[in-house]
């Protein structure tokens, strides 16, 4: 870059042709290019390596989140075993109520009768 800002100078060979100052300028330009471009190679490789460190990091919390989700996974399938456990004892309930029901009336109508004949036995209609 300093090649574009240089002026000629001078030098011990004043005789040198337009052509040949010129040829010499832009050897100079060319050898500031080349420098410029290993600069630029280098930083790019630094980049590179810095964007490997964050890429490495993302990917070591992504292995964190899903660890983490995949314990949250587990309680709910925990919590889902738990409610069909629930759910086989409430319908074990229901059955149970039901035929208590059933055993209710016939207790009730065995009762009702029971209590009928002892009151037809008490009242001499029998």
């Amino acid at each position: 870059m300093n090649a574009l800002l240089r002026k000629l100078e001078p030098t011990e060979d004043t005789h040198m042709t337009e052509d040949e100052k010129n040829q010499r300028l832009l050897g100079e330009m060319l050898s500031d290019i080349r420098h410029l471009q290993s600069d630029v190679t280098d930083i790019k490789t630094e980049q590179r390596i810095r964007f490997d460190k964050v890429d490495a990091r993302f990917d070591k919390m992504d292995a964190q989140i899903d660890g983490r989700f995949e314990k949250v996974d587990d309680r709910f399938e925990k919590v889902d075993d738990h409610f069909g456990r629930i759910e086989k004892d409430i319908g074990a309930i229901k059955e149970s109520l039901a035929s208590a029901k059933v055993w209710a009336i016939g207790l009730y109508v065995a009762l009702a009768g029971t209590m009928l004949y002892v009151m037809a036995h008490g009242f001499k209609w029998l």
